[in-house]
């Protein structure tokens, strides 16, 4: 149990799941068969989200071609390399030489129940996408249509190539027609016929499981219309930092929802990317920053084995919105308006002046843009509002937490200057500064936000 929750927490924790499990799909069809135990290449983005990748590498031995080359392309020898699950330590355990011919992440994907059913699920609509069932018509068949078009525009250059190169060494006695022709016929129809039947969750001559003799249980087609629920709305994290909150979704269908290209919109903007796959039965976070939620100090937070996706555009107002949720063909899968709770400062405060593109003056030598500000007024008749917490994040930032301003009376109006000796020289002394922002106002009219836990706009 101890390995299994290590496993699922590093899995969850450090990879980019959507991105693996899409990339993994892939390369099973397309049967990546020059030895998954050694190649791979990974890439881990340290400066942005912080999440490893797997990147295609050395695919010359796929599509049924094995490394050396084999008189008859192999489509459905599992005890090879055509196992979907193949990379698993069970699927090809005594090859090279009695070694455990299996890739460790390959593994560990294959071996989690929830990431072996995100996996299976992204191959089934990939397959239904691309490879289309056994008995479609040819001339509806997406890659043999796609290779005849590949192989009319190619032939007349690969003709010259074979001149210049002579034989491959690999297949010596093909030539690029009918290569191409043994690809369609020895390939792509019987694995289309080994994954939807063979490997299908339906075959009941084969046991599911992870070894070469099982079949993978590769789903059904995904039902239309599938439902999938909001269970919570994080738009007021405790740490007072944004970038924290997050919305919860929820999958409550005995089986693996495929989200590729589903999209949520009104409050926040985010297209969910291939691959992003929501086990049976378990809850998806949606966060703004995937760093910082990761980094929160209460759970929701990293180190729980959570499948977090990200970064959304915008912001949970505090006021309460709605958020809502559309699959790829337009069907609304949710709309949740959720009721807000608004701090003080969120109900009352407001920028009631922005001095940008500050007007030159006669014998004065300092750059006018010095003399730019932000005024700030409290418009409640009764309220005294605390401003810890308050911050301009987007274009320019300033925090009120520690600034000479920290709480504004009923009425009263606060100041947030570029340059306070060039302020005060230019409109006097004894004004309420808190103090000096960095970054500077765009002439061109932009869009402030002022946070406290949550959002206050102002675009001029």
């Amino acid at each position: 149990n101890a390995l299994f929750t290590t496993r699922l927490n590093t899995v969850f924790d450090l990879l980019d799941v959507p991105q693996v499990i899409n990339d993994l799909a892939g390369v099973r069809w397309c049967s990546e068969n020059d030895d998954a135990w050694a190649n791979m290449v990974l890439y881990r983005d340290t400066y942005g989200d912080q999440l490893w990748r797997m990147i295609p590498f050395d695919m010359n031995a796929s599509w049924g071609q094995r490394y050396g080359g084999v008189a008859t392309l192999e489509a459905n020898v599992d005890t090879q390399k055509s196992h979907p699950l193949y990379g698993g330590r069970a699927i090809v355990p005594a090859e090279n030489g009695g070694a455990n011919y299996c890739n460790h992440l390959y593994d560990v994907l294959v071996t989690l129940p929830q990431t072996r059913e995100m996996y299976l699920r992204r191959m089934r609509s990939i397959m239904d996408l691309a490879i289309q069932p056994p008995g479609t018509p040819f001339d509806s068949l997406i890659i043999e249509n796609y290779i005849r078009q590949m192989t009319n525009l190619m032939a007349p250059d690969a003709l010259i190539d074979r001149t210049k190169w002579g034989l491959t060494t690999w297949a010596p006695t093909d030539g690029f027609v009918v290569a191409a022709s043994n690809l369609m016929s020895q390939f792509v129809g019987p694995r289309r016929t080994h994954w939807y039947v063979t490997h299908s969750i339906t075959n009941n001559a084969r046991v599911t499981g992870t070894n070469a003799a099982d079949k993978a249980g590769i789903p059904l087609a995904q039902p239309a219309q599938t439902v999938l629920g909001l269970a919570a709305v994080e738009f007021n994290p405790s740490s007072a930092d944004q970038s924290q909150e997050f919305i919860a979704i929820t999958n409550g269908n005995p089986y693996a929802v495929d989200l590729t290209g589903w999209k949520l919109s009104k409050g926040i903007d985010f297209t969910f990317k291939p691959g992003t796959v929501m086990p049976s039965n378990s809850v998806m976070y949606v966060s703004p920053n995937v760093v910082s939620f990761k980094q929160r100090t209460t759970g929701p937070r990293g180190g729980q084995g959570l499948f977090v996706v990200g970064p959304y555009k915008g912001q949970l107002s505090a006021r309460g919105e709605s958020v809502v949720l559309k699959d790829t063909t337009g069907f609304l899968v949710f709309s949740n308006a959720y009721v807000g709770a608004p701090s003080l400062a969120q109900q009352y405060l407001r920028v009631t002046e922005i001095m940008y593109n500050p007007a030159a003056t006669p014998g004065d030598s300092t750059d006018p843009q010095e003399y730019e500000y932000l005024e700030l007024r409290n418009t409640s008749a009764s309220a005294t509002l605390d401003l810890t917490g308050v911050r301009f994040t987007n274009g320019i930032v300033f925090s009120f937490t520690g600034s000479a301003v920290t709480s504004l009376a009923p009425g009263a109006r606060v100041l947030v200057v570029r340059n306070p000796g060039a302020f005060a020289a230019r409109y006097g002394a004894g004004l309420p500064v808190a103090g000096a922002f960095t970054g500077a106002l765009d002439n061109a009219g932009e869009s402030r936000s002022e946070e406290h836990t949550s959002e206050l706009q102002s675009p001029y």
